[in-house]
C-alpha cells in the first residue's frame, strides 16, 4: 500500500515478521522493529525519524528560499 502513495509518510515498521524488512527499506521506512523490541530500540528508531525529519524540513526550507 505505502508504495502506492506518491508522497508517502514517515512509516516505522512494528512486526513479529521479519521476512518483511526488506520489502519495508525498499519501500523507505524510516525503520523496521522487530516484536519484542525494547524501549531502547523504540527511542533509537524515532531519533532516527526525528533526523529525517529535520534534514527533510532543512532540505524544504532550503530549496523555497532559492
Amino acid at each position: 500500500m505505502l508504495e502506492l502513495i506518491d508522497e508517502p509518510p514517515s512509516v516505522i515498521f512494528t512486526t513479529a515478521f521479519d521476512e518483511f524488512a526488506l520489502k519495508a527499506f525498499e519501500a523507505h521506512a524510516v525503520d523496521y522493529l522487530l516484536k519484542p523490541f525494547s524501549k531502547d530500540r523504540f527511542d533509537k528508531a524515532i531519533q532516527k525519524w526525528k533526523e529525517q525529519y529535520r534534514e527533510k524540513k532543512t532540505n524544504t526550507t532550503t530549496t523555497k528560499a532559492i
